[in-house]
């Protein structure tokens, strides 16, 4: 809607930095996947404050600017990436259709080198939006008649194709999913990687569907361009050990794979 892309359009501070996110693609793609303990996240939530939404986008940003170091890119201090993401708003007067999706740009700090502050700036801004837009939270969302939970992940692909990609980096979709498992023919399902698109001028797309305890990721990426994208999965597991080593979360409350990442970031 029109309105939407003037909501996204006003939340823009700056042209996006152009790099490796930004080219023309290929025909192929590489596809990364990986399930993350929705519990660790909700222990940052817990100590800092804020949703468990904001935490999965400071994960991501952290990832981004150590996956930008590895490829020897240059990451000054107030460098961001643009990231587009779509949520769902509450109906009101001009907007009658519950569920309908909007276009958010979201300024991600990938030149901040410290995971808390970077966590507090996303938070802050989010809650800028939520405060403005009449955002609709996961619970409320998982709650909608008829919704479900592929329902945003299509949206999202739609509404990030009615923007120029000249002013975002990359797509980031999070969508709640069940949290009891699921049966096919009496066989559980243990996850479901959300696999979404790309555009040029957009070589990467992070969709998350958080499922029974866990969250699970799928990135797809252009093949020439980020034959790397397993790497950057790697470090969200990473960047969630080094937001619970500085906020001090006790380690009861998190998973083994955490655990065993927190002495490479203890102080």
């Amino acid at each position: 809607s029109m309105l939407g892309l003037m909501s996204a359009a006003v939340s823009v501070a700056r042209s996006p930095i152009h790099g490796p996110l930004n080219f023309e693609l290929s025909e192929q793609r590489r596809f990364a996947m990986a399930s993350l303990k929705l519990s660790d996240f909700k222990a940052i939530r817990t100590a800092h404050g804020g949703t468990v939404n904001d935490v999965v986008l400071a994960v991501i940003a952290g990832a981004l600017r150590t996956w930008l170091q590895s490829r020897g890119e240059r990451v000054s201090p107030r460098d961001e990436m643009t990231a587009l993401v779509p949520v769902s708003v509450e109906p009101s007067f001009e907007n009658t259709h519950p569920g309908d999706v909007q276009p958010f740009l979201v300024q991600l700090p990938i030149g901040e080198a410290d995971p808390v502050v970077r966590l507090s700036r996303i938070s802050y801004e989010m809650h800028r939006h939520r405060e403005s837009s009449r955002l609709v939270g996961a619970e409320t969302l998982a709650t909608i008649a008829g919704f479900a939970p592929p329902t945003l992940h299509a949206l999202g692909a739609r509404v990030g194709a009615d923007i120029t990609q000249r002013v975002y980096n990359l797509a980031i979709t999070n969508v709640p999913g069940p949290q009891f498992p699921l049966y096919c023919a009496g066989a559980r399902l243990e996850a479901q990687y959300p696999v979404s698109v790309i555009t040029d001028g957009m070589g990467l797309n992070i969709t998350v569907m958080s499922y029974c305890g866990h969250l699970d990721f799928g990135l797809v990426a252009d093949r020439d361009q980020m034959p790397d994208v397993a790497d950057l999965m790697g470090w969200l597991g990473d960047e969630l050990a080094a937001l619970a080593a500085e906020l001090c979360v006790s380690e009861r409350t998190l998973s083994r794979h955490v655990r065993q990442s927190l002495s490479r970031f203890a102080n």
